[in-house]
């Protein structure tokens, strides 16, 4: 149950992080950024319950997506609070998807 309901709001946190960031609007970028905001407080609820019983299996592999994980948050609040002021660049955002891909491929292999 735990693994679908993270997953189910990484594939959602994903649609909602791209929508905002193209968001024209002000308004439309902070509805998308607390709609993120929610789904990743779940990732990451669901994703310690997650760890707890996959680290003492795998720790190597749960401590990467965990520090990944974190990242990814950071990464994705650093583009919002870019895009609020119009600056948001393309190193940005290549580097938000190598952490979506890095913490995507983390998860496939536990």
């Amino acid at each position: 149950m735990w693994t679908i309901v993270h997953l189910s709001a990484a594939i959602v946190l994903i649609g909602t992080v791209v929508t905002g960031l193209t968001a024209t609007s002000q308004k439309r970028v902070k509805k998308w950024m607390i709609i993120s905001r929610l789904l990743y407080l779940i990732l990451l609820v669901t994703g310690g319950v997650i760890l707890y019983f996959i680290f003492p299996i795998t720790p190597i592999t749960a401590l990467i997506k965990f520090i990944s994980a974190i990242g990814l948050v950071i990464l994705i609040e650093i583009s919002f609070a870019k895009k609020q002021e119009q600056r948001i660049t393309i190193g940005l955002s290549a580097l938000l998807s190598l952490f979506f891909i890095l913490t995507i491929t983390c998860s496939y292999y536990l």
